[in-house]
C-alpha cells in the first residue's frame, strides 16, 4: 500500500512537471503575438462563454444562484481546450491561426491563474453557505447518473 501511495504521488508529481514545462514552452508564441482582443475574449472565455451554458444546463434544477455561479466559474475546463485548439489549428487551414492559438493559450493560462488562486477560498465560502440551508437541493445525494445507461436485471 504505501509502494502504491508513492508511485501515485510520483506520477502525479511527474505529470505535473511536464505540464507546467510543456505549457510554458506555448506561452511565448502566445504572448509575442497577442493583441488586445485575444485577452478579451480569454476573459470572456472564463466568464460569460462559460457561465451561460452551465447555467442553462441547470435551469429547473432548484439549485441556488450560488451554486450555479460556483460550477459556472469552477466549470468544465481543462486541457481539452489546448488540445481542441491546437487539432483545429492542424486540420483546418483556417486564417489567423495565431489569434486562434493566442486567444486558446491565453485562456488556458488565465483558467489556471484565477481558478487556481480562487478555488480555496471560494469552496470553503461556498461551502459555509451550503451548511447553512440543510436540506436544500445542494445537500441531495445523486444515486444514479441521469444519463448513464442501466443495465437491466437480465443482463
Amino acid at each position: 500500500e504505501p509502494l502504491f501511495e508513492l508511485m501515485e504521488a510520483e506520477s502525479q508529481l511527474l505529470m505535473l512537471l511536464v505540464f507546467t514545462v510543456l505549457g510554458g514552452s506555448m506561452l511565448g508564441p502566445a504572448f509575442a503575438e497577442a493583441r488586445w482582443q485575444d485577452f478579451a475574449y480569454a476573459a470572456a472565455s472564463l466568464t460569460v462563454i462559460r457561465m451561460v451554458p452551465v447555467s442553462l444546463s441547470l435551469i429547473g434544477s432548484g439549485l441556488k444562484t450560488r451554486t450555479v455561479l460556483f460550477l459556472g466559474w469552477f466549470g468544465p475546463r481543462g486541457l481539452a481546450s489546448v488540445l481542441f485548439a491546437l487539432l483545429l489549428l492542424e486540420r483546418s487551414g483556417i486564417t489567423h491561426q495565431q489569434q486562434v492559438y493566442s486567444a486558446a493559450m491565453l485562456t488556458v493560462l488565465g483558467s489556471v491563474v484565477l481558478h487556481g488562486a480562487t478555488a480555496a477560498p471560494f469552496a470553503h465560502r461556498y461551502a459555509r453557505s451550503v451548511a447553512e440551508r440543510p436540506g436544500a437541493p445542494e445537500h441531495e445525494e445523486v444515486e444514479v447518473h441521469p444519463l448513464r445507461h442501466r443495465r437491466s436485471a437480465e443482463s
